[in-house]
């Protein structure tokens, strides 16, 4: 998977980096800032992050607030954030406030293999380099449960099932199969992401944990996944909600 590096210059000479969501196509991000967010900055004040960032939000929100846009202003936001740890002379977590906890738990995130045989294989390498946190991108049951053999019990499974299920009943039915094989969360159940009523009842009805955020673009999409009920896990992902 491809992500876009973008390096923001001051005129004296400081620069700061930032990340921005590629996937495979790297490329269109890359033209956003080249040919629209790029422009817009040169010759704007590097210590207004926040008004420059509702600046490229409001002035190009005709080319849609979810996209290479949006990722694009991900990446400038977060450069002018190193930018301005560096002009401090301090780690951007203290700029955004006291440090709440030291150590941050990181899980394994393994791709969609589709087979038993190797589900199994990358969930014990995962367990065998220290995480204890594993999240998988299956949905076969099959699959599902082989990660579960090759993982010690209190290792919980995240399934991130990329909006897999049309139906809310096919979503609950499978948060029912997996309950057992200690579930931290299911992730995005049901098409589309933006349903939020429906993630919502799907919430309600299923025995595991429900987890959103990854489709959301913007700060507004997760006060309404907050405000209709629709996850007990929020997961804004920095390189694509505006930084």
């Amino acid at each position: 998977m491809d992500t876009l590096l973008v390096k923001v210059e001051t005129d004296s000479g400081i620069h700061g980096w930032g990340e921005g969501f590629g996937f495979t196509l790297v490329e269109t991000t890359r033209d956003a800032i080249d040919r629209l967010l790029g422009p817009a900055c040169i010759g704007q004040d590097v210590r207004d992050i926040g008004g420059l960032n509702r600046m490229l939000q409001k002035r190009f929100h005709n080319f849609g607030r979810n996209g290479p846009v949006s990722f694009g202003i991900s990446a400038i936001d977060i450069a002018l954030w190193d930018l301005a740890g560096k002009i401090a002379g301090k780690p951007v977590h203290a700029l955004l406030g006291q440090a709440g906890r030291q150590r941050v738990r990181a899980y394994a995130s393994l791709l969609r293999y589709g087979d038993p045989a190797d589900v199994e294989r990358n969930a014990a390498e995962a367990v065998r380099r220290g995480y204890r946190d594993i999240k998988l991108h299956e949905i076969d049951l099959g699959c599902i449960r082989a990660a579960r053999r090759a993982t010690p019990s209190g290792i919980p499974l995240m399934l991130d099932i990329n909006c897999a299920w049309d139906s809310e009943s096919d979503a609950v039915d499978f948060c029912e199969a997996v309950q057992q094989l200690e579930i931290g969360w299911v992730e995005e159940p049901i098409w589309p992401p933006e349903d939020h009523a429906a993630m919502a009842r799907v919430r309600a009805a299923a025995p595991t944990p429900i987890a959103a955020g990854e489709n959301a673009a913007n700060p507004e999409d997760f006060c309404r996944i907050i405000e209709a009920g629709a996850a007990d896990i929020l997961q804004p992902s920095v390189t694509k909600v505006g930084g």
